[in-house]
């Protein structure tokens, strides 16, 4: 039994020294990270079913659910990260390497379909259709679920693995056969990324926006897999307690999932939850202004500019007279202050 280094219980199992031990603060700090990131994320994607379910719009869905899905997400991957600081053993490598490639390949469909449906948008003018921006994404989800499923059973099955060393484990990784097997998620990201930026040729303020978010998580989820693969690839592995040298428990992994997590967090879903509870004052606003904020503005612009138009002056007093009165009456008063004005009517009937 391996000894327990300090900061852990002396009966605790090898496998979670990562997550206690002191020697090697890089776990500690990973785990810090990642809880305050859940609770983080945890309330945003609340926020943003709050202010989905107030605004009761019957177009949009779609949308809705693709961010909802890249939330989810990015909140799983942070979570993720806890599970690559806890030593390799049979039984969670198959799960966490699944669960690696599925992930991300969720945020990085969900992120180019938005980014997609922008740029439809900006070359059309009209944004594509719910449905079709949920197939696209289920797609793109789709094939790289199939890529991993199929490494995972290539990897582990096959009978000459590409490490001489390596035996026919789950934790057993080359890394340039794990750097092969992301190729498809760079993929989208980089899909992403142009998107975004055609994205941000829409004519509307807010679309112009969404796509700034979309295209800055895009420019720094490229920054941080650049990052923390040239980390994994150049970097020697060290032999730890209970763990094999070939082991891919390195702090860069976990570092590349805990950052793009909070990428997402904080570049996407955090702007749309401003952006939706900025659309949420504005249409109370709109619902609390009354008649009278009405009349008082129309009579201050007509006051500035001049009564030029006797007639025009005289429908818009009778068309904001706050008194009630039925559709009949009102009516029949305007008729009547509309002949007064007429030169023939004052000849003959006055």
């Amino acid at each position: 039994m391996a000894t327990a280094p300090v900061g852990c219980r002396r009966d605790l199992n090898w496998i979670y020294f990562g997550l206690c031990g002191l020697k090697e603060a890089w776990g500690i700090l990973v785990e810090s990270l990642a809880s305050f990131g859940l609770l983080f994320g945890a309330c945003l994607l609340l926020a943003l079913l709050i202010i989905e379910v107030r605004a009761r719009k019957t177009d949009g869905k779609g949308r809705f659910a693709l961010r909802a899905s890249l939330g989810l997400g990015a909140w799983g991957l942070v979570g993720l990260s806890l599970a690559f600081v806890v030593r390799p053993h049979p039984d969670n490598c198959s799960a966490r390497r699944i669960l690696f490639g599925c992930l991300c390949g969720l945020c990085f469909s969900c992120l180019s379909a938005l980014a997609g449906s922008l740029a439809w948008k900006s070359r059309y003018g009209r944004p594509p259709r719910d449905g079709a921006c949920l197939a696209a994404a289920l797609g793109l989800f789709s094939v790289e679920c199939v890529i991993k499923a199929s490494w995972l059973l290539t990897s582990t099955v096959r009978a000459r693995p590409l490490e001489r060393e390596a035996g026919q484990s789950p934790c057993s990784i080359a890394k340039a056969d794990f750097t092969g097997a992301s190729a498809y998620v760079m993929g989208l990201l980089l899909l992403g990324l142009v998107l975004a930026g055609l994205g941000l040729r829409c004519p509307g303020k807010r679309d112009r926006r969404l796509a700034a978010y979309l295209l800055s998580s895009a420019c720094a989820s490229v920054v941080v897999w650049a990052a923390c693969f040239g980390a994994y690839l150049g970097g020697e592995r060290r032999p730890r307690l209970g763990a094999r040298p070939d082991a891919w428990d390195d702090p860069p992994l976990a570092s590349l999932l805990l950052a793009q997590g909070w990428v997402f967090l904080c570049l996407c879903l955090a702007p749309w939850v401003i952006e939706g509870a900025r659309g949420q004052r504005r249409r109370e606003r709109e619902r609390e202004v009354g008649p009278n904020e009405v009349y008082t503005v129309n009579k201050a612009f007509r006051t500035e500019v001049g009564d030029e138009n006797p007639i025009n002056s005289t429908l818009d007093d009778v068309s904001l007279n706050l008194e009630p009165k039925s559709i009949d009456s009102e009516q029949k008063s305007l008729e009547h202050s509309i002949r007064k004005q007429d030169p023939l009517y004052r000849t003959h009937f006055i």
